[in-house]
């Protein structure tokens, strides 16, 4: 169980910073400093806009589609807020397939006894790779889309 609780707690705290805003910034100093004391998946990406149905994502593995029932009641035109670029999003944007949004691609840490400092990886996670990581280590079925997503295991050696 410890492994698993150090994987945790640089995710959904950090709420989605912008990888590119946050990796290498003077600003970021110690998100910085895990960075390279601990792993950094350089290729971590949300899956939908907002945060909601990633958090729904990642803990329950419901397709992309089934994730709309969770957006929020509320649309750029309202004034709502997200960490994207500049803050405002595109309702219910597809971040799997969307590459060119640099709000999709959030900075990632992998802080374990286990991972090699320094560790990076390129592979394309997002939160159903989360979900089944977590699943993977606590030994249970994968849920949902998570079990067709890649794992960060042995990427990080969890």
């Amino acid at each position: 169980m410890q492994r698993l609780s150090a994987l945790l707690p640089g995710y959904p705290a950090a709420a989605h910073p912008r990888h590119n805003a946050i990796i290498g910034s003077s600003q970021a100093p110690y998100f910085n400093t895990l960075a390279k004391e601990c792993g950094l998946a350089t290729n971590f990406h949300n899956i939908t806009h907002p945060s909601l149905p990633n958090y729904i994502a990642a803990t329950s593995g419901l397709s992309y589609s089934a994730l709309h029932n969770f957006l929020p009641d509320c649309s750029p035109k309202a004034g709502c807020w997200d960490e994207g670029e500049g803050g405002h999003y595109a309702k219910g944007e597809h971040c799997a397939t969307n590459t060119s949004d640099v709000s999709c691609h959030i900075a990632t840490l992998v802080i374990s006894p286990s991972t090699k400092a320094g560790a990076r990886s390129g592979t394309r996670f997002n939160h159903y790779s989360l979900l089944g990581t977590a699943e993977q280590l606590l030994r249970l079925s994968k849920l949902g889309q998570a079990a067709s997503s890649p794992t960060m295991t042995k990427a990080f050696n969890l």
